[in-house]
């Protein structure tokens, strides 16, 4: 089955799911500084510096 064709037909549903026992955690995941981006190396998530508010710790200390 095609990812589109999954994706149709569970969207539908979303408004109506309702979660019970849901549990939260808080977990550590290191950014890299690559120039522009910082980067999460084990998922390679990467976000645009500008979009977000991580400012170098040299910064952020003064």
């Amino acid at each position: 089955m095609k990812q589109e064709t999954r994706c149709c037909k569970v969207y539908p549903f979303l408004p109506r799911l309702q979660l019970k026992d849901v549990a939260v955690s808080l977990c550590y995941l290191p950014f890299m500084d690559k120039g522009h981006d910082v980067v999460q190396q084990q998922t390679m998530v990467a976000i645009a510096k500008k979009c977000s508010e991580i400012r170098p710790r040299s910064i952020a200390s003064r």
